[in-house]
């Protein structure tokens, strides 16, 4: 059986938007290693009929090897295939550069609005080093939002 998400309800659009505007700002065609609960909070669990629908359409897995003991995660590029057909689906009358500019940058106020606001970052100690989710975003959209 094939899930077809229901695109007249705003509860799944929000989750498609949320995602797209996740994986547009953060992810490129590049692989990089993503953590399975790093792109669960965006994209819902992958148990779940919506999640793995996203994850079809706007992720490419490129490295299946991970090692939960050693902390090695899977290696995802953006599926440009599928972000096309998720634009489609979203908005088709607004040029896609700029609806994605738009998807992104709601995606980055409902995400860190606060902490650009106020301009204090909190960030985490991960492995000796401090980190911060905004950390992860795109240069483009990382210069944007900072300057």
């Amino acid at each position: 059986m094939t899930y077809n998400p229901n695109l007249k309800d705003a509860r799944v659009l929000k989750r498609i938007k949320r995602a797209y505007g996740f994986a547009k700002g953060v992810l490129s065609e590049n692989p990089h290693r993503w953590s399975t609960r790093y792109i669960d909070k965006y994209f819902g669990h992958q148990g779940n009929d919506l999640g793995k629908w996203l994850r079809q359409q706007l992720l490419t897995c490129t490295n299946e090897a991970f090692n939960k003991n050693t902390g090695l995660t899977k290696e995802y590029k953006l599926n440009k295939a599928g972000v096309d057909y998720l634009h489609s689906v979203l908005n088709n009358s607004i040029e896609p550069a700029v609806y994605d500019q738009q998807i992104i940058k709601q995606w980055i106020e409902s995400e860190f609005k606060a902490e650009l606001e106020s301009r204090k970052f909190n960030y985490e100690d991960k492995s000796n080093r401090l980190w911060h989710p905004i950390q992860s975003l795109r240069r483009e959209h990382k210069t944007r939002i900072l300057a």
